[in-house]
């Protein structure tokens, strides 16, 4: 149901609404791409008699896609009241194809918040909370609580690239990723990050890993004494690290990679600037030594 449209009208009164919806099929991709036909020059504008034409939506956009990065500063009316029940079998976002999936949606108060949200794919599990908020132009926030099951390395990395830029080692790791992600945000008019605000846990927890070694720390395996250069297996891989003051801290944690034993821990800025202790435990050389970078 929708209440208040009237008074909102005349008399600037709120607007509420209480909507539960389930689908078989969602195109989120159609749906956008359908809102931005004819908003730009570079858009194909459709003949006012050709809009209810079939073809018009399967032959310009059953193929659409979106382009997250083009999407402009969404700001939160002030007098709506709503709550949202989603669920849907099928989800098309972008590439990959994911479902089921079910949400729950509240808008108020210039605050949209997400609860609840279940994601299946055929890649891993997601779980999602998160609110967006945008009280003013200097007043703009973002928060999450994102856990993600079962998921291989790259596309943790595909799903959430700034993890690439915080721990870009990640991309040398192959196997089962579940990580853990709460975080909140100020944003800027361009939706983006300012990251000063930027607070946050990180959680990475790695099963059945393997190195890549035609990457970094490959190369730097290919130096050290391993049995099987080509197949290196990882024991375990659990990190924790803090986001504050526009660095990243990696608590220390051991990591174990045929016959040697590390422990790694470290400090990560965003203006590209580390430092990392590297401590070997265990190591056929009978050697305990440690490295500072």
């Amino acid at each position: 149901y929708v209440r208040g449209v009237k008074r909102s009208l005349m008399r600037k009164g709120r607007i509420e609404s209480r909507l539960s919806a389930e689908s078989r099929r969602l195109n989120v991709n159609e749906i956008v791409a359908a809102l931005e036909v004819g908003q730009s020059e570079t858009s194909d504008a459709v003949a006012p008699e050709d809009e209810y034409d079939e073809s018009f939506v399967t032959d310009s956009l059953a193929d659409a896609s979106l382009e997250i990065e083009r999407i402009p500063l969404i700001v939160v009316p002030g007098n709506l009241d709503i709550e949202l029940k989603l669920k849907s079998d099928t989800i098309n976002f972008m590439e990959p194809r994911i479902g089921p999936f079910s949400t729950g949606i509240k808008v108020k108060d210039r605050i949209v918040q997400l609860t609840s949200t279940d994601i299946d794919t055929d890649f891993g599990s997601i779980y999602l909370d998160a609110f967006y908020s945008t009280k003013s132009k200097s007043d703009i926030s973002t928060g999450v609580n994102l856990k993600l099951s079962e998921m291989e390395a790259e596309k943790v990395v595909n799903l959430i690239p700034s993890v690439d830029s915080l721990m870009p080692m990640l991309r040398t790791f192959h196997g089962k990723l579940a990580v853990d992600v709460s975080a909140t945000s100020q944003l800027d008019t361009g939706m983006n990050l300012v990251v000063p605000t930027l607070d946050g846990l990180l959680r990475i927890r790695g099963e059945n890993m393997s190195v890549d070694n035609s990457l970094d720390l490959g190369k730097i395996a290919n130096l050290i004494l391993f049995r099987k250069k080509d197949d290196l297996k990882i024991d375990n891989l659990s990190v924790d690290a803090l986001i504050h003051d526009n660095k990243i801290e990696v608590f220390p944690f051991e990591l174990g990679i045929d016959r040697f034993k590390f422990a790694l821990r470290g400090t990560q800025g965003f203006d590209n600037s580390m430092y990392y202790h590297l401590a070997v435990l265990r190591s056929p050389l009978l050697l305990r030594i440690g490295v500072n970078v």
